[in-house]
């Protein structure tokens, strides 16, 4: 045995070492418990309704039913003003058996997101974000009268809490919960908007 590992196994018989010791990153930012992530993701609540006036826009409500705040990446979550062209809304046409085919787009984006992106919801209470179906690329006509929409993604990183240090991107899963969305599935009115275009 070399001197200097003889001397590191001495010391970690004194201090108690752990082969497996944390990282001072992995100490201030610890990841979060699965169990605990579970409940966090699945108290944030993600709906859709209709709008009053405009029948092929639908709003995106996204409550908080958790007791502490939450924050999270606007890009990428149920709120992102481009969440519909980037795969996030099923569409099944009226006379369909399985949803449309939508046109997905790919954006160029930085990674992680910027903390100006983070958006915090306090519990019991929600934020929306209103979308319309002809930002879809398809004619409207092909939905037909009545068609079913949904929403559904997946949350990259949600943390407890208002603040995010940017100290946690250095930790392992960002130190935050991850995991899958699915809205109410909504029956959408079209009959105005389907004879107006066509």
């Amino acid at each position: 045995m070399g001197l200097k590992k003889a001397i590191k196994s001495m010391a970690c018989l004194i201090l108690h070492c752990d082969p497996a010791f944390p990282t001072i990153t992995q100490l201030r930012y610890p990841m979060m418990n699965s169990t605990v992530a579970q409940s966090l993701i699945s108290n944030l609540k993600v709906t859709i309704r209709p709008t009053s006036s405009w029948p092929e826009t639908i709003v995106i409500v996204v409550t908080n039913e958790n007791p502490f705040p939450v924050s999270f990446f606007r890009d990428y979550s149920p709120l992102d003003p481009l969440a519909l062209r980037l795969g996030m809304l099923e569409v099944t046409p009226q006379w369909a058996d399985k949803p449309l085919r939508l046109p997905k787009v790919r954006f160029n984006r930085p990674w992680p997101p910027p903390l100006t992106s983070t958006v915090t919801i306090l519990p019991g209470t929600s934020m929306t974000s209103d979308f319309s179906l002809q930002n879809l690329g398809v004619h409207l006509r092909t939905l037909g009268v009545s068609p079913i929409v949904l929403v559904y993604g997946r949350w990259v990183a949600v943390w407890k809490g208002m603040r995010i240090d940017p100290g946690a991107f250095e930790a392992p899963q960002w130190a935050a919960a991850s995991g899958y969305f699915v809205s109410n599935n909504m029956t959408l009115h079209l009959g105005r908007v389907w004879f107006f275009y066509s």
